[in-house]
C-alpha cells in the first residue's frame, strides 16, 4: 500500500467517523506526530507551528475532558488520544494514542 493510499485511507476513516464538523489539518497533523510517542501541547506546538489554543481546540476533539463549567464528562466521537497530567512539580499534560487511536491508525495503514 502506497503511502497516498495510506493517507487516503485516513482521510477516508475520520471524514466517516467524525459526524458534524470535520477534522482540521491540524488536528490530522497532531494526531500523525504523536505517533512518534507521547509529547506535551509545547512540544506538538512547536513541531505543528500553530498557536497552543488552536492545538488544544482539535486534541480536545480527540481525548475525553472533564467540562468544569457544567460539571460533565465530554465524550468525543472518536477518542484516538489520551491526556494525562504529567509528573508531580510540572505543568500541563501529557498527549499520546489510546489503544484505540492505534488501532485506527493500524486500520488506516499509518502504523
Amino acid at each position: 500500500m502506497t503511502d497516498a493510499i495510506k493517507a487516503a485511507n485516513l482521510l477516508q476513516m475520520l471524514r466517516t467517523n467524525t459526524p458534524g464538523s470535520q477534522v482540521s489539518a491540524v488536528g490530522i497533523e497532531a494526531l500523525l506526530r504523536l505517533t512518534e510517542g507521547p509529547k506535551t501541547a509545547a512540544q506538538l506546538c512547536t513541531e505543528t507551528g500553530c498557536n497552543n489554543g488552536t492545538l488544544i481546540r482539535q486534541l480536545h476533539r480527540f481525548c475525553v475532558i472533564y467540562d468544569e463549567q457544567n460539571n460533565e464528562l465530554k465524550q468525543p466521537d472518536l477518542k484516538l488520544i489520551e491526556r494525562r497530567q504529567r509528573q508531580e512539580n510540572l505543568r500541563g499534560h501529557l498527549y499520546r494514542l489510546s489503544p484505540e487511536g492505534q488501532n485506527f491508525l493500524k486500520t488506516a495503514g499509518i502504523l
